[in-house]
């Protein structure tokens, strides 16, 4: 199976900008730069790969930069699938990064100041936080 890769407009932007780059002493050293650049952005971006079960063999084809290219070998009858088939996606490992970080966030912060949740002091018509005895003026971090 062949890889269909397309550049996007970024990704070709991203690698002008280091081959324009004038402050590189050495070929060496902007070889190095374009070949760290474009292997940041293939790891930006997220892939597909298509399964195969067939009798107890199972074979991942991959990756594939798109759904539908993924769909496109398959039908196209270049793999030689039989029995079960799947698509799945295989997400990037700048997205994976994000949603580690958004997983270890406080889902419920607290207020600094009367350890009140924050959604005690978003009360459209209180300054500051809504329980009766607390004396708290303004949401603190």
């Amino acid at each position: 199976m062949k890889v269909r890769l397309t550049a996007r407009k970024d990704e070709i932007q991203a690698i002008t900008d280091v081959l324009e780059d004038d402050t590189y002493e050495s070929a060496e050293k902007l070889a190095r730069a374009v070949v760290t650049t474009t292997m940041r952005l293939l790891l930006d971006r997220d892939w597909y790969v298509v399964a195969s079960r067939n009798g107890g063999n199972n074979l991942l084809y991959g990756p594939v930069p798109s759904e539908n290219e993924a769909f496109k070998a398959i039908n196209s009858g270049e793999l030689g699938l039989g029995g079960e088939v799947g698509v799945f996606p295989v997400r990037s490992v700048s997205n994976r990064e994000r949603a580690v970080e958004e997983l270890d966030a406080d889902p419920n912060p607290a207020c600094a100041a009367c350890n009140h949740p924050k959604v005690t002091h978003e009360h459209p018509e209180v300054n500051g936080c809504v329980v009766k005895t607390c004396k708290c003026k303004k949401y603190t971090t």
